[in-house]
């Protein structure tokens, strides 16, 4: 009786230290794999053309960013997002953190922040416009609309080009020549046209400032316009060029006039193709080899690794 009671209990012991073994034997959920993916830090729309809106640190107060935001989204086709870094400085420390911030996101095709600068009682909007990309070598990688000095009465001139500027974008992002923003781009093109030609634009404003409205201006021409199908209005273009290179002379600028020198010499190559001449090719390979001169001073030469 007792070795039987004794090998009850030894089987009972057994079982229960299973039955306990299974319960605390249980698997314990895996660790998640470290991964050295970073999200994202501002997440665009797939498919849109999305534009981020930045803060300038010097914005103190007017909320520039609000009002940018307001006009972007004024444009069909233009998705705005907030973004959450703020630009510490502007000019060339400006154009770099909004470069790194434009590779930190994820769908966004360029930057935009300002400042508004209030001086002997005027108001004025300072704007920078960096692309995460180019449409074409003249374009280069970024535009500062803030060197634009301009009166108070002249903003709202600022605002048709910062739209045409979107539209141009917007417009190589979509590939699509008969959209709606094609046709806002014409508009706004033919508006800043009529304005260029104006006794206001050219007797009010100051020399530097024609320059690179007439170089920002000509490069939309020369991006978006087909010589073939619109060559009066490609003319015109090459003019603003030509005038612009007259601004600058002079003036210590050497990377703007190098811009313009470039600009000009590409759409003069354009237009020979509709109408080939010795004197066009000639004109073109002198703009390059100006625009070359230009570069060299100032950028090492950078010009020969863009048309190489």
């Amino acid at each position: 009786m007792q070795t039987r009671t004794t090998a009850r209990w030894g089987l009972g012991l057994i079982w229960a230290c299973g039955v306990l073994g299974c319960a605390t034997a249980a698997p314990t959920p895996e660790k998640p794999v470290p991964t050295d993916e970073v999200p994202p830090e501002v997440q665009g729309a797939p498919d849109q053309y999305t534009v981020a809106v930045a803060q300038l640190a010097q914005d103190v107060g007017h909320r520039t960013w609000y009002h940018l935001s307001k006009r972007l989204r004024q444009i069909e086709g233009v998705e705005v997002v907030k973004a959450k870094t703020l630009i510490e400085a502007d000019g060339p420390a400006g154009t770099e953190a909004a470069q790194a911030f434009l590779r930190r996101c994820a769908d966004v095709e360029a930057v935009v922040y300002g400042r508004i600068d209030e001086r002997d009682g005027q108001s004025t909007p300072v704007l920078f416009w960096t692309p995460l990309r180019s449409a074409e070598p003249a374009l280069l990688d970024n535009f500062a609309l803030a060197d634009l000095a301009l009166p108070e009465r002249e903003v709202e001139q600022l605002g048709r080009l910062f739209d045409a500027l979107v539209l141009s974008s917007a417009r190589v992002y979509y590939k699509d020549e008969s959209s709606q923003l094609t046709r806002a781009l014409m508009e706004a093109i033919e508006t800043l046209g009529q304005f260029a030609r104006s006794d206001d634009f050219l007797n009010s404003w100051s020399s530097l400032s024609r320059g690179r409205l007439r170089r920002i201006f000509a490069d939309i021409l020369q991006v978006h316009i087909s010589p073939q199908d619109h060559q009066e209005l490609f003319e015109f273009g090459v003019e603003q060029y030509q005038y612009a290179v007259d601004d600058f002379t002079g003036a210590n600028a050497p990377l703007e006039l190098g811009r313009i020198q470039f600009g000009l010499g590409t759409a003069l190559q354009k237009l020979d193709l509709v109408e080939p001449s010795l004197i066009g090719l000639s004109d073109s390979r002198e703009a390059f080899e100006a625009a070359l001169e230009q570069f060299t001073r100032d950028n090492g030469g950078l010009i020969c690794s863009m048309k190489r």
